[in-house]
């Protein structure tokens, strides 16, 4: 019990004081009793919801051809609006985590900017270290749909055992 306490709390009363005098300084401190909900907003990130114009935005689209980035372009944000709909075996976090390693968007973004780019592969690739996702260039949506499905709930299932 003494160690758990000495851990949890009395280990970090030092730095925790250090932070409030350094707020104190130049009165954000005491602005921030003041009014708790207008700093709780910036002090306290709550993961805004997911949807498909967010996701889609959040990507930059890169291409060898300008053919392959439209049509690709289109199969995605076409995918992106089933998976929002509950049309897919996914969910919009499954695709963030995929590519990204992390379920929400963070408060300052991410870093490198996530980025789509279409090859022709078989399946889809999700780079964490990059947050790049490597799209298949493929014929139908059907295909691309199926391909995404596949590899995602495949890769994350595999992840979780």
């Amino acid at each position: 019990n003494d160690i758990l306490v000495y851990h949890v709390i009395k280990r970090i009363i030092s730095p925790l004081e250090s932070f409030r005098q350094g707020l104190k300084t130049l009165g954000v401190l005491d602005k921030m009793q003041m009014y708790p909900d207008a700093f709780s907003s910036i002090l306290c990130h709550k993961p805004e919801r997911l949807s498909a114009e967010t996701v889609c935005d959040l990507f930059t689209i890169h291409s060898s051809s300008d053919v392959n980035k439209v049509e690709g372009a289109d199969f995605w944000m076409g995918y992106l609006q089933d998976v929002e709909s509950g049309e897919s075996a996914v969910t919009l976090e499954d695709i963030l985590l995929f590519v990204t390693g992390s379920f929400s968007i963070p408060p300052i973004g991410f870093d490198p900017e996530p980025t789509i780019k279409f090859l022709h592969i078989r399946y889809p690739i999700g780079n964490r270290l990059f947050n790049c996702l490597e799209l298949p260039i493929t014929k139908t949506y059907k295909e691309f749909k199926n391909k995404m499905e596949f590899t995602i709930r495949n890769t994350l299932r595999l992840e979780g055992e």
